[in-house]
């Protein structure tokens, strides 16, 4: 049975990115993705904000794939804002903003296909020691004696342990 620290299971930025932090942090990490490839599935677009990409990886905007951007915005207000369709009509509301518009240090953010931002991420993962397994779905968890998950089964059979998955 191959035994890990952290098992992360989806190729996502969420996923890519907490197996970046773990392996980072020295942490034998195995991230799991049930496509060909992390964003093989996905159509749709998503971004990371400049200041949380530091955070996490220093020096990550001078290795951002700018030529694959849909975008590159500078100086903004993030700010979110939602519509709940209801019957005859909606209800459209702000749920957060981070700042006002004379922020003196306004955000950057990378917007990019998932398809193409996904597959970069894990790949920035992998270079920094993430073991990446594509095209495994997990489908059941294995559990110790007192019923906590202590690893996964994948469709293959395979049995996979971490104390954190």
């Amino acid at each position: 049975m191959a035994k890990y620290d952290i098992i992360v299971v989806g190729g996502g930025p969420a996923g890519a990115g907490t197996a970046l932090r773990a392996s980072m942090l020295g942490l034998k990490t195995l991230l799991i993705e049930r496509g060909r490839w992390p964003g093989d599935k996905n159509v749709s677009f998503d971004g990371m904000f400049k200041s949380f990409g530091e955070k996490l990886y220093p020096g990550i905007g001078d290795l951002v794939p700018k030529e694959k951007l849909i975008w590159n915005i500078n100086n903004y207000v993030v700010a979110y804002e939602y519509c709940l369709l209801k019957r005859g009509g909606y209800v459209k509301f702000q749920a957060l903003q981070l700042d006002e518009p004379n922020t003196p240090h306004p955000h950057q953010m990378y917007i990019c296909l998932r398809n193409q931002w996904d597959k970069w991420f894990a790949g920035l993962a992998e270079k920094e020691g993430v073991e990446l397994m594509n095209s495994t779905l997990v489908v059941d968890v294995l559990r110790d004696s007192a019923g906590a998950v202590k690893g996964v089964i994948t469709d293959k059979g395979e049995k996979l342990e971490a104390p954190i998955t």
